[in-house]
């Protein structure tokens, strides 16, 4: 047995076992963690403003912008997010299945913000970085809420409870203390989607004298109003702004960054403009593009829930020409979590999509087939789209480029830019924009 063969069998048996330990003593080992990560790297958060992005969907596209604004404003810049960290003008590729891994992650990537020189720190905080204290201590200056809806079920068992996991950070945000840097008080902000559902109830949790709260939207509701313009382009205080991501909800993306940065930096539109329209982001609405004669466009996404599939179906709609179909290849993730979604993904799928292909999506201990089993319940509720079974992911992928045509639009949803694949307890190599350009030119050869 090699070494790496020992690896993943202690990976499976860790798994399986993580599985049947009692919340309270899991939840008492990850609070010892991080009481100790605290320590060791000296609360680190102090010597930084700390913006935290939190919500369901449009974290990482929304910490991006946030980056890419006040790297534009001359500022030194630290991002934690789902797809990469940076620090200043180094970037390493998130690998793990998480935001926020545990063991003092977050305190050790902002002790070394700290000591590159960074004056912001952009952190997406997920409810699962909350809820195991990976965030604990520290100190967060502003918070962005995006939108709110029903996921990790599994954790959180009711969506009240989810909700409420997520109005910690704005509780303890508006509990704490305005921060000295340099001997100037920094600003505070609350930034909440207004157009939400759940915006008054993080609102009322909000409150506080040190913070401005910004409600920001398209409705009467926001203080801050926005206007939609062409594809990614929208408008802030009559300033107009281009996003390289297509529909309405690039707007709710980027609008944080716009007003962050000119409340903290004073930045100029010319230069947040610029900073917008060249933001790239990997497996988020990224265009899949190996030939300029391509006669049908290739997105891959992250989307891997009721939602956000809607959410990527409906703004890539407007594309489909000539006559073609939309073709989303999309799927159910495994550990329990399809047993609370993968009918109303097949649902979704089916009523958004013209042609869908069923594959894996990170099955962990779980039977693939019985998460398309699941999935193909919720099509044929729908009945409406044709469907097609393929579980080995990279046939599938392979199939859904297979079947289009000139005027369709193809989504690969679920992995985006993940680089593992997790099945049995083993995390195996999978780079999925890779291997989406692979099975490209093998069609249009």
């Amino acid at each position: 047995m090699n070494v790496e063969d020992a690896v993943t069998i202690v990976r499976r048996v860790k798994r399986g076992v993580v599985r049947y330990i009692p919340e309270p003593i899991l939840l008492a080992y990850h609070f010892a963690l991080a009481v100790a990560a605290l320590a060791l790297y000296r609360n680190p958060s102090r010597h930084l403003v700390v913006i935290g992005v939190t919500g369901t969907k449009g974290k990482t596209t929304t910490a991006a912008f946030i980056h890419a604004a006040l790297t534009a404003a001359g500022e030194k810049v630290g991002l934690f997010s789902t797809v990469e960290m940076r620090i200043g003008d180094k970037v390493a590729v998130n690998t793990r299945h998480m935001t926020l891994p545990g063991r003092g992650y977050v305190q050790r990537y902002l002790r070394a913000m700290v000591q590159e020189g960074c004056t912001y720190a952009v952190i997406e905080t997920p409810s699962e970085a909350i809820r195991h204290f990976r965030v604990l201590g520290v100190q967060y200056d502003s918070v962005v809420f995006t939108n709110l809806s029903p996921e990790h079920l599994v954790t959180h068992k009711t969506f009240e409870r989810y909700r409420a996991v997520k109005g910690v950070l704005f509780r303890n945000h508006a509990r704490s203390r305005q921060k000295v840097l340099n001997g100037r008080l920094v600003k505070r902000f609350v930034l909440i989607n207004a157009d939400d559902g759940n915006a008054d109830y993080f609102s009322n949790l909000s409150g506080s004298s040190l913070s401005e709260q910004i409600l920001f939207g398209f409705s009467k509701k926001a203080a801050v109003a926005l206007q939609s313009g062409d594809g990614g382009s929208f408008s802030v205080d009559g300033s107009e702004y281009t996003t390289p991501f297509p529909g309405t909800i690039a707007a709710y993306n980027a609008a944080p960054a716009v007003i962050l940065a000119q409340r903290y930096c004073s930045a100029s539109p010319k230069d947040l403009r610029q900073a917008l329209s060249s933001v790239v982001l990997r497996g988020r609405l990224e265009p899949m593009t190996v030939a300029d004669s391509q006669p049908f466009r290739v997105y891959c996404d992250y989307a891997h829930e009721p939602l956000s599939i809607k959410s990527v179906c409906t703004t890539l709609r407007p594309f489909v020409s000539d006559g073609g179909r939309l073709i989303l290849l999309t799927g159910a993730v495994g550990g329990s979590r399809w047993k609370y979604n993968a009918e109303e993904i097949g649902e979704t799928a089916g009523r958004y999509a013209d042609v869908v292909v069923i594959s894996n999506n990170d099955p962990y201990f779980d039977d693939p087939s019985d998460i398309a089993t699941a999935v193909v319940r919720g099509l044929k509720k729908v009945g409406k789209a044709t469907w097609h079974e393929k579980l080995d992911r990279r046939a599938g992928i392979a199939y859904a480029l297979s079947q289009a045509k000139k005027g369709d639009v193809v989504v690969i949803a679920g992995k985006g830019a993940e680089t593992t694949y997790e099945v049995n307890g083993e995390s195996r190599h999978w780079d999925e924009r890779a291997i989406i350009r692979e099975e490209l030119k093998k069609v249009l050869v």
